[in-house]
């Protein structure tokens, strides 16, 4: 099946030992997912400070 939930299916039976398919969730008791977007919206955990100057690049190994 292509709904999404191959992945799903494939470890409830391989590592979980399952046989059964999983329960029907109705329409009405359905949600939208979470948006990937609104995660983004946080605040940084920490800034790092700029550097001051211009830095030289020298190749020396």
């Amino acid at each position: 099946y292509d709904d999404g939930r191959a992945a799903e299916r494939v470890v409830r039976r391989v590592v979980l030992g399952e046989t059964d398919l999983p329960p029907v969730v109705p329409p009405a008791g359905r949600g939208p997912a979470p948006s990937a977007a609104a995660a983004l919206a946080r605040t940084p955990l920490t800034t790092v400070p700029q550097p001051a100057g211009p830095r030289t690049v020298t190749d020396s190994l």
